[in-house]
């Protein structure tokens, strides 16, 4: 297989995942944050865990989840909590 079909794949593949991160962050409320003070959606180096940044605090997966069906939103108190 040629190096450059290879690569074209991997960019695919990276844009795919880069828009289900974007789905999963249009489906999160926010309350008590600045609008252009929001958290930021990432996937670890290998791609095996998603989180929420904020502020150098992250939250993981199952915190994610758990807040949005516990409380129906994420607010700044929720990054002190969890560390």
């Amino acid at each position: 297989m040629k190096l450059s079909t290879l690569f074209k794949s991997a960019y695919s593949s990276l844009n795919k995942a880069e828009c289900a991160l974007q789905t999963i962050w249009n489906n999160l409320i926010f309350e008590g944050f600045e609008p252009e003070d929001l958290p930021n959606i990432s996937s670890g180096t290998s791609g095996s865990e998603i989180f929420l940044e904020y502020r150098g605090k992250e939250l993981h997966e199952e915190e994610i989840i758990n807040l949005m069906e516990s409380n129906g939103c994420i607010t700044p108190d929720n990054f002190e909590v969890y560390q």
